[in-house]
């Protein structure tokens, strides 16, 4: 019986597999760490560029894991408070490097020439680098120095774990897509503060 299931199951995979698709895509997009006391947020918008899998599972649904690395950056950080520190006097700039981790569940609907698309799901977080840039220069003094944000005494932990999804149109091998996503875990380093993720992504995929 264990070798006839052993066989069914992996006969589904094989022939799924068949139908799979690779895929690439690139776009826009804006991450934003909102602190929970006050509302305000560490925002920094970029780019992104991923890898895809669309693995068949019915007539309409797929799964779609993935890879993806995000670039982001925000030169004029104002009006913000790291810990006990306030950045409204100062000259703040703040660049991220992020890897996630997708795995969609997808409904892909035929209307005509193109295909209506529906996903949601997690997609986990390992970020690279958080750097804040942060220089003054008042009379004879000057200051520019880079904080490590992921440092042993960093503001933000390296791993968050996201839950969200979006819609996009298929025409041919390219689709286009928008999708939201929301942390579920608190980033932050400290045990006082409270620091949630948030991301919005526009782009465009090929599959091969």
């Amino acid at each position: 019986m264990k070798r006839i299931v052993l066989t069914l199951v992996l006969a589904v995979v094989a022939s799924a597999s068949a139908f799979a698709q690779l895929g690439i895509g690139a776009g826009f997009t804006n991450n934003s760490q909102s602190a929970a006391d006050d509302g305000k947020a560490l925002v920094s918008k970029g780019f992104y560029v991923e890898g895809i899998y669309n693995i068949p599972i019915g007539n309409v649904l797929s799964i779609v894991p993935g890879v993806r690395y995000a670039f982001s950056s925000n030169g004029n950080i104002r009006d913000i408070k790291i810990d006990d520190i306030s950045l409204a006097d100062l000259k703040a700039s703040l660049s991220e490097q992020n890897i996630y981790v997708p795995v969609m569940l997808q409904c892909g609907v035929p209307m005509g020439n193109i295909k209506l698309l529906a996903f949601a799901g997690p997609t986990f977080q390992f970020a690279l680098s958080s750097v804040l840039n942060v220089a003054a220069e008042v009379e004879r003094f000057s200051l520019d120095k880079n904080i490590d944000l992921l440092g042993e005494n960093g503001l933000f932990k390296r791993t968050d774990i996201f839950v969200g999804g979006g819609v996009g149109v298929e025409f041919g091998s390219f689709q286009v897509k928008a999708a939201y996503d929301f942390g579920l875990l608190n980033r932050s380093s400290n045990d006082n503060r409270t620091y949630k993720g948030q991301q919005i992504r526009i782009g465009a995929a090929y599959l091969f």
